[in-house]
């Protein structure tokens, strides 16, 4: 039992023990069991850059300055070279060269290496409050050739309402525009709150897109293997469900739903080589985990 957690209660959590895992704490499918810490070290790496675009989108200065920082395992150094975001939420790096950063209140962004910020339109209508937004922002693998990616983001399922959900568009970057937007996929519960929606993107090597979505605060959702809430997803780039969902045969579990059970991940990262699928929970009060 997680220190940080409560133990889930009612008739749907006790019926699907078989196959749960407490809310708060380690989660997957049956005979999931947590990594040692040598597991995590690939990892370590990346961390210097994580934190260095950490601290440099969330910069408010006036001209860039570098600062070099030392940390346990490597030194790093931060170098701004974008100022005045309004709560960038994810970087997508060009093959060309700049960066796409999205913005939660709903703004999506082109950053030259320069530093040059330019916005980007086309955009389909963002519900933006609270925790929802404009949120994660994948290229698609063959980005180079077909201008393709994909972004999640929070909806109304209709103008006025005061509901909401988890959805997922695809898009071609034409210039400084989105063209040919489809949304791909929408979460099948929607909820009046207005947190832990997610939301992660990631590719894996056999064309998977992997969807993060949080439990909409509804704690016994994510115990409900047919809610997509508090589940890591997998669909193909058309929105379809993954045929190596189906594998798992999860029983009465939704065709996309991979794992379930999550609380809220916000943090996805896929291994170089095993190609696992890692994540990070927003946990309550610390209780994050990966």
């Amino acid at each position: 039992m997680n220190d940080h957690c409560e133990e889930p209660t009612g008739k749907r959590e006790r019926r699907n023990r078989a196959f749960r895992v407490q809310t708060c704490g380690h989660r997957g499918v049956p005979g999931f069991r947590p990594a040692p810490a040598a597991a995590i070290s690939f990892l370590r790496p990346v961390v210097p850059l994580m934190l260095s675009f950490l601290l440099l989108l969330a910069c408010r200065g006036g001209a860039a300055e570098m600062h070099r920082y030392a940390s346990r395992e490597h030194p790093f150094r931060v170098v701004p070279v974008a100022t005045g975001l309004s709560h960038p939420w994810a970087v997508a790096f060009l093959p060309s060269g700049g960066m796409l950063v999205t913005e939660r209140p709903g703004r999506l962004l082109r950053v030259g290496a320069d530093g040059r910020v330019r916005p980007i339109g086309g955009l389909p209508l963002v519900a933006a409050l609270d925790q929802g937004g404009l949120l994660d922002l994948a290229l698609d693998p063959g980005f180079a050739e077909n201008r393709r990616l994909y972004f999640s983001y929070t909806e109304r399922p209709r103008r006025g309402s005061g509901r909401f959900r988890t959805a997922v568009a695809r898009a071609e970057l034409a210039g400084d525009r989105l063209v040919s937007v489809r949304r791909i996929f929408a979460m099948n519960r929607v909820s009046r709150r207005t947190d832990r929606f997610g939301s992660r993107l990631a590719f894996l090597a056999d064309g998977d897109l992997v969807v993060t979505v949080g439990d909409r605060g509804q704690r016994h959702w994510a115990q409900d293997p047919y809610n997509h809430a508090g589940s890591v997803l997998r669909i193909r780039p058309d929105g379809s469900p993954s045929p190596r969902t189906a594998a798992l045969a999860i029983p009465g579990a939704a065709p996309e739903v991979f794992t379930f059970g999550h609380r809220n991940p916000q943090g996805l990262a896929i291994h170089p080589a095993t190609g696992a699928i890692w994540i990070h929970e927003h946990g309550p009060r610390g209780g994050d985990e990966i």
